[in-house]
């Protein structure tokens, strides 16, 4: 059986690569999802196992081709790539390789940074060039939904699927594991999705599949064990529910509260079915501090040596530093303490530039249509992704591989860039047109006695002859 669904799956996958090199907007789908679905592959194929980069360049030539598809046809695609977001993001990676100059670690530094470039070609260079406009992002939301469930369902039914303590996860070996917070990651963003698009964007008969995939995703999440996953998720799709629409009476204000009830429904049942007593502890309170609190330590075992050391203060102790703290961790696991620590105030004030930017333009696009009912629900997902990813980047990733979550800031400049540069130029255009009929009115002949001129005195007998007909 497990058998069957592996070959379907990879199948399915198959077809999504294809379709990918004409959809820019698939190729990011496969992207977002591509952590998940190559630990399904390995689970059903074990033969992956021993190649494990065989799906990452596959992927990454995927993107490739369906990038030059569309350059073929579209060589001003690239129009907007370089915005506010996207250079100060340059700018910081490029801190980040410096600084393994003055790093007390050296090797830990390289593994942080050179030796994953590969990521960050595809994540940072690549993958945001696949979004061009909010119209490209708005027909992405339930493919990624449906290949996000598939994926997960390629997970909960794989052969080599199984608690692992208190965590699903595959379990290649009786030693190797999966990346269980990838699960958690992938279902909170099913959830954030399948919450937040509404129903003038894809028809009433999808809601109750939205509905579904919401409580599976979340649930996924809960079974992963990736705590703080999934209880961003929820709080992000919660805050986003009255964003993503817009209230023209005070029926809707009601239609929100109960919409927003709905959620904590929905939270409420996946709590109910996915936590179980295989994963309970991992959930119960005690847990929850303890986690808490291995994150404080983290953070203040990384500030500790960069406060005592004023020489660091500008621009930090070298990327990689964090291992000099003697913990089994290679970073703090937080950005913001890391930008700091690692690449000093210079590094804190380039971060924080990218936030200011980035939050900047998802202002200006929400402004652009918080009239729209369905663009305003794709703006609404799009930055409730980006916040989801932000507060995740406050307790996992390495701000010198940021990965999937600068891939969502340039998105969003990116989308704004086009959107703002497209109404101009519809405003450039409605202008010049109603400059050249009000320049067309002002040229036609008229009487300004209302009576008809004559441009001929030819004309002028015709017409005196027509009043003496009259008369």
């Amino acid at each position: 059986m497990s058998a069957a669904l592996g070959y379907i799956f990879l199948v399915v996958i198959i077809g999504a690569f294809a379709v990918a090199i004409v959809r820019p907007w698939l190729a990011f789908v496969l992207i977002v999802c591509f952590p998940v679905i190559e630990q399904a592959l390995q689970g059903y194929f074990p033969v992956m196992i021993t190649h494990l980069t065989l799906f990452n360049y596959l992927i990454a030539g995927i993107v490739a081709v369906s990038l030059l598809v569309r350059f073929a046809s579209n060589p001003g695609m690239l129009a907007g790539a370089l915005n506010p977001v996207s250079k100060t993001i340059m700018l910081l990676l490029a801190l980040s390789w410096i600084s393994l100059f003055w790093t007390p670690e050296l090797e830990n530094g390289l593994m942080l940074t050179v030796n994953r470039f590969q990521y960050t070609l595809l994540y940072i260079i690549m993958a945001p060039l696949l979004i061009t406009s909010l119209d490209d992002f708005r027909r992405l939301r339930l493919p990624l939904i449906a290949l996000g469930c598939l994926a997960l369902l390629g997970i909960l039914f794989g052969p080599k699927t199984m608690f692992y303590g208190t965590r699903l996860m595959i379990q290649y070996s009786t030693t190797e594991v999966a990346n269980a917070n990838a699960l958690g990651e992938l279902g909170a963003l099913i959830m954030v999705f399948a919450v937040l698009t509404t129903q003038t964007g894809v028809g009433r008969l999808v809601v109750p599949f939205q509905a579904v995939a919401a409580v599976f995703g979340i649930g996924m999440g809960l079974l992963s064990g990736a705590r703080g996953q999934v209880l961003a998720g929820g709080l992000i799709a919660f805050l986003f529910f009255p964003v993503a629409r817009k209230v023209k009476n005070n029926f809707g204000y009601l239609g929100i509260g109960i919409g927003a009830a709905f959620v904590i429904l929905l939270l409420y049942i996946s709590v109910q079915f996915f936590i179980t007593s295989d994963n309970l502890d991992r959930w119960s309170l005690n847990s929850l501090t303890d986690g808490f609190e291995l994150r404080f330590l983290i953070v203040s075992e990384a500030l500790k040596p960069w406060v005592t050391s004023p020489l660091n203060w500008f621009f930090g102790r070298g990327a990689g530093a964090f291992v000099t703290a003697g913990l089994v961790d290679t970073y703090p696991h937080n950005h913001i303490i890391e930008a700091l620590t690692e690449m000093g105030i210079v590094g804190l004030f380039l971060y924080l530039m990218v936030l200011f930017f980035t939050i900047k333009s998802a202002i200006g696009l929400f402004n652009l249509y918080r009239d729209d009912s369905n663009m305003r629900s794709a703006v609404a997902v799009l930055c409730a992704v980006a916040t989801f990813f932000f507060l995740i980047s406050l307790k996992q990733g390495t701000v010198h591989d940021p990965g999937t979550i600068f891939l969502w800031y340039m998105v969003i400049a990116r989308v704004y860039w086009f959107e703002r540069r497209q109404l101009e130029l519809d405003q450039d255009e409605y202008d010049e047109y109603t400059e050249d009929e009000f320049d067309s009115a002002e040229h036609d002949e008229y009487d300004p006695d209302g009576e008809e001129e004559f441009d001929s005195d030819e004309d002028l007998d015709h017409g005196d002859e027509e009043n003496h007909s009259f008369a």
